[in-house]
C-alpha cells in the first residue's frame, strides 16, 4: 500500500494486516500517526511502514520573510490544530519563530471554508508577514491567504512550490511534490524487490527549493535583493 499523507497513512495502519508492507509520502509528523519513534531508524518504526518525512523547514520560512523584510515582528499562522501534521509543525514554527524574536498570530480554522476569514482577522491585526506550515486546510484554501495578502499588501511565504503560482504568493521554500513521492518510490521499489520494511529507516528530506515571485513582488512594494534572486531555483514574473 502506498499512503500519500498523513490521513491515509493512518487508515492504511488501522485496516492494512501487519503482513502488507506499507510505504508513505508527505508526512510531517508520521509519529503522532502512530508509525513509530523519532527519528524512525531500523527498531523504531511498525515493521510493515516505511516511507520519507516531509517535516516542512519552517526555520528556513521565517528566515526567507525576514530577508525580504528585515524589521519582520509578526507573522500570521492559520492552521486546523487538529491535524497530527498542523498541530506538530505549528509548535515547531512557534517555536523557531521565539529563537528569532518574532511573535506567531493564530487563527484556528476547522476546514478550508473558514480560511478567507481567518486571513482577513489576522491583515486587520496587521501581521507583517503570512507564513504556512503543512495543513490540509490551508493547502486546499491558500488562494484565499494569496487574495488577502495581496489586496493588503502583505508578503504570503509557503513551503509548498505550487503556491508560488498564485497571485499573492510572494516566495516559497520546501520540498516539491515531485523530489518527496520520488524518495517514497525508491522505497517502494526497495520494498517490491523483497527488501523489509523492518530492516529499513524512515528517510527524511533535505533538499529544499526557493522559488520567487517578481510580479508579487512589485505589486506589494517589496524588493528583493539580487542575491536571493540568483539563490532560487525559480523566478517568476
Amino acid at each position: 500500500i502506498f499512503a500519500i499523507g498523513t490521513p491515509p497513512l493512518q487508515a492504511a495502519m488501522k485496516e492494512i494486516p501487519e503482513t502488507t508492507p506499507v510505504v508513505f509520502a508527505y508526512s510531517s509528523n508520521p509519529w503522532g500517526a502512530g508509525a513509530g519513534t523519532p527519528p524512525g531508524g531500523v527498531g523504531q518504526h511498525r515493521p510493515n511502514v516505511v516511507g520519507t518525512i516531509g517535516t516542512n523547514p519552517v526555520g528556513k520560512e521565517l528566515d526567507l520573510a525576514r530577508e525580504l523584510v528585515p524589521d519582520l515582528k509578526t507573522v500570521g499562522l492559520i492552521y486546523n490544530p487538529g491535524e497530527p501534521n498542523s498541530e506538530f509543525e505549528a509548535k515547531l514554527l512557534k517555536e523557531e519563530a521565539a529563537k528569532r524574536g518574532i511573535t506567531v498570530e493564530e487563527q484556528s480554522v476547522a476546514n478550508s471554508g473558514e480560511v478567507l476569514q481567518a486571513a482577513e482577522a489576522l491583515a486587520q491585526k496587521k501581521v507583517q508577514a503570512f507564513v504556512k506550515i503543512g495543513d490540509y486546510a490551508t493547502i486546499q484554501g491558500f488562494g484565499s491567504i494569496a487574495k488577502v495578502g495581496l489586496e493588503n499588501k502583505i508578503p504570503v511565504y509557503s513551503v509548498d512550490a505550487d503556491d508560488i503560482k498564485l497571485p499573492g504568493t510572494l516566495a516559497t521554500i520546501g520540498w516539491t511534490y515531485h523530489a518527496d513521492g520520488y524518495a517514497a518510490g525508491k522505497l517502494a521499489v526497495r520494498v517490491l524487490k523483497g527488501e523489509s520494511p523492518a530492516k529499513m529507516a524512515f528517510e527524511p528530506l533535505t533538499k529544499t527549493d526557493l522559488l520567487v515571485s517578481k510580479t508579487t513582488a512589485k505589486a506589494i512594494g517589496v524588493s528583493v535583493p539580487d542575491s536571493l534572486l540568483k539563490e532560487a531555483t525559480q523566478v517568476v514574473g
